[in-house]
């Protein structure tokens, strides 16, 4: 998409296409963006939550399921 946005640049094609095509340009970075942070949240709250349960004679496991990480511990 970015390199048909530059292409219309140095076509000098219609500025309103090309409008459009940077605003759809920005949502989709702004999606990303939100996915990203999303993203370092879980792994923020996974870490805290290894923090709280790292003591002496603790067994932990973790797997993933459908995308999502699973942590079990028992003493």
């Amino acid at each position: 998409m970015i390199i048909s946005i530059f292409r219309k640049i140095f076509r000098r094609e219609p500025l309103p296409d090309l409008y459009s095509q940077l605003s759809r340009l920005m949502d989709e970075m702004r999606t990303y963006q939100a996915d990203i942070e999303r993203f370092h949240a879980d792994i923020e709250a996974s870490a805290s939550h290894f923090e709280n349960i790292l003591e002496p004679n603790n067994f932990i496991s973790a797997e993933w399921v459908n995308g999502n990480l699973h942590v079990k511990h028992c003493h």
